[in-house]
């Protein structure tokens, strides 16, 4: 699994140099997860997004202090979308994800832009309704993905992984 953390994430972790960067450039469906930092009122938050479809998870980063801390909740991340649709998603998915975790800077200004957005969108939502429920920042259409949702091209790539699988 390839996790792009942005440089306040790195500098959170005190992780000075990031991984040696091996990706080829094209990348598979959860395979490569960028991350960012924010807050909502006193509280701390990671927001993991999916490369390929910007699916966006938002998690408490209470706690993460370490590296290791770090990437069990880079797996945790993943862990929670097979509870969610493991009948769509191959095992080896998680497999490969759980395996070994490379943490990098970011590379795609376009994504990190479409994170700040998701971000906001996040802070609006806990300023309106003080509610915790960050799942609507899914629900919102992006340029990036040509004005879908991450939530619309998410459920795209499961229809594509089961379709292939059989």
């Amino acid at each position: 699994m390839i996790v792009r953390a942005t440089h306040k994430v790195l500098e959170s972790l005190k992780i000075k140099n990031s991984d040696k960067d091996t990706s080829t450039g094209a990348v598979s469906f959860m395979a490569e997860w960028f991350v960012n930092a924010f807050s909502t009122g006193r509280k701390k938050h990671y927001i993991f997004t999916e490369s390929k479809t910007l699916y966006s998870i938002i998690l408490d980063n209470h706690g993460i202090r370490t590296r290791k801390d770090f990437e069990h909740l880079a797996t945790d991340v993943v862990f929670a979308l097979f509870k969610k649709h493991g009948d769509k998603l191959p095992i080896s998915l998680f497999e490969n994800a759980g395996s070994q975790i490379f943490i990098l800077k970011t590379n795609n200004r376009r994504i990190v832009g479409s994170q700040n957005d998701l971000m906001h969108m996040a802070q609006a939502e806990y300023e309106y309704s003080d509610n915790y429920d960050y799942t609507k920042v899914n629900d919102n259409p992006l340029s990036f993905l040509d004005l879908a949702t991450p939530e619309e091209m998410f459920m795209d790539q499961l229809d594509d992984l089961k379709n292939k699988s059989g």
